[in-house]
């Protein structure tokens, strides 16, 4: 496969990852680890993360307690 090929398909991993309209830790962690085994770049795996960024729901609720909880784990 070409790396437009392989590049293309981490891309369509990340549309299935979003399906849901966000994505999680366990699926970001996921993705880097099928770009490593497509042999992608680094920086064009970067570059296709950003493209989803604003879908990675760690970025936005990292230190955020669970709804319902304070930050000091009492309810």
């Amino acid at each position: 496969s070409t790396p437009g090929e392989r590049l293309g398909l981490l891309r369509a991993c990340y549309h299935v990852a979003v399906a849901d309209n966000s994505i999680s830790s366990m699926e970001s962690s996921t993705l880097s680890e099928i770009a490593d085994e497509l042999d992608v770049s680094h920086e064009d795996a970067a570059a296709v993360r950003a493209e989803f960024a604003d879908k990675i729901s760690a970025r936005f609720n990292f230190g955020t307690p669970p709804s319902g909880t304070s930050p000091g784990g009492a309810s």
